[in-house]
């Protein structure tokens, strides 16, 4: 059975279950037999491989490939039970589409309408790509992916001050909006509202608007997106930037979902430097996982605040190692039965488009503002793996929060302002 080629067989079911620090991930697939494999009369054969992840220590335990009452098992707790998995199957192989077998479990997920999104494909002044990678290889990436996966109209929102140091980088905005995707604004400097006030806040969105024009004329839609999601320390500022934005066409395009993947990213960037690949595995997987658990925590919780299934925007980021696990994390989506929209499509809806009623200036997406004014907790925000990742591939002084701070302290050198650490937490 070890020489059937499971790689290129889809998968029929995947579930997962949770509980003391790990996550147990089933895999169900199934091939039929054109030659004999030591069982007299069978014509087909399934394969449930169980892997175990450990969520308290980077471990991970892979299961055995089985044909035995456990799958059988697997098969009476499905959910496409009610014809036989000869049936099932046969209906795959003749209309995979709309075959029940291709159709999402009914997780948390299911159904639920996401744009996805990119920030920072040039990454930030003073965080450099590692070596041997760059935005190009990450985008062609991203938007290899993408194809895969059908995910329609994909905006980029980049700071653009790293092209002051290489403008070249503005070439892949070519390639990106050849590919069908857009681009949007989100500031030259990459400084929180909280730091600036409006004016200098506005001249850096206009100096911003002059280097993308091109591109941003060429989108459907103007949007723009505030730098880490902070819309302000006070409600008389976002207002100001708000009126500014409405004067020249801009929408203020949020963020309902993201899993904290940038703050992967300077660990998987020691792990390259110190080419240690059982690290790079690790982070890579731990990221994947993380991304579902928190877009299931967050999509639950947008739902018990708004009392309804809102459309979502998910953000990630174009670092290193989202160029190496966006396939996966889209797949995994795609398993979950996530259906990708444009964000012309989410930005319909009232709760995206009109915006959460709480202005804070904390680190915080739209969701976690509607659930702190409707009373709502997320668990597991921002996720306690978060502290193992850092523990990855250590080298002294490439922390995370050394890393960034030498960054922010790049920024105070070409625009005069008092960074506020605290509005992280």
């Amino acid at each position: 059975m070890k020489s059937l080629p499971w790689k290129d067989i889809r998968s029929l079911s995947v579930t997962r279950e949770r509980g003391h620090g790990r996550q147990d991930t089933r895999t169900l697939k199934a091939t039929e037999l054109t030659t004999g494999i030591g069982f007299p009369g069978a014509a087909q054969v399934l394969r449930l491989t169980r892997t175990r992840t450990d969520r308290k220590t980077p471990c991970v335990h892979p299961g055995r490939s089985v044909c035995d009452p456990a799958t059988q098992r697997c098969i009476s707790n499905g959910h496409w039970h009610c014809l036989s998995l000869s049936q099932r199957w046969h209906e795959f192989r003749s209309n995979p589409k709309e075959s029940p077998m291709s159709k999402s479990s009914g997780g948390l997920l299911s159904g639920l309408e996401v744009a996805v999104t990119v920030d920072d494909q040039f990454q930030w002044t003073g965080i450099p790509f590692p070596e041997g990678h760059g935005p190009h290889t990450v985008s062609k990436k991203m938007m290899k992916a993408f194809e895969a996966y059908g995910v329609p109209g994909v905006y980029a929102f980049n700071s653009t001050a790293p092209t002051e140091e290489d403008p070249r980088v503005l070439d892949i905005l070519d390639d990106w909006c050849a590919a069908g995707h857009y681009v949007g604004n989100h500031t030259h400097q990459h400084i929180s509202l909280n730091w600036l006030d409006v004016d200098t806040y506005l001249r850096d969105i206009e100096t911003s608007e002059r280097l993308l024009s091109r591109w941003i004329e060429a989108s459907p839609s103007r949007y723009f997106r505030y730098a880490f999601a902070m819309e302000g320390d006070s409600a008389t500022k976002t207002r100001q930037v708000q009126t500014h934005l409405s004067r020249n066409g801009f929408l203020s395009s949020p963020v309902t979902l993201w899993f904290y993947d940038a703050q992967f990213m300077v660990a998987y960037d020691r792990a390259l430097r110190l080419t240690d690949r059982a690290a790079q595995r690790w982070i890579e997987d731990t990221l994947v996982d993380t991304a579902i658990e928190q877009m299931e925590n967050q999509a639950a919780a947008a739902t018990a605040a708004l009392g309804r299934s809102p459309a979502h925007i998910m953000l990630i980021h174009g670092t290193t190692v989202a160029g190496a696990t966006i396939e996966r994390i889209l797949g995994r989506l795609t398993e979950e039965g996530v259906v990708f929209v444009t964000s012309e499509r989410a930005m319909a809806d009232p709760a995206n488009v009109i915006g959460s009623p709480v202005t804070t200036r904390q680190f915080r997406n739209s969701t976690q503002k509607w659930a702190e004014h409707a009373g709502v907790s997320i668990p597991d925000v921002p996720p306690a793996v978060l502290a193992e990742v850092e523990k990855a591939a250590p080298i002294e002084g490439m922390s995370y929060d050394e890393v960034l701070g030498r960054a922010i302290q790049e920024w105070t050198r070409r625009v005069s302002f008092t960074p506020v650490p605290a509005d992280f937490h």
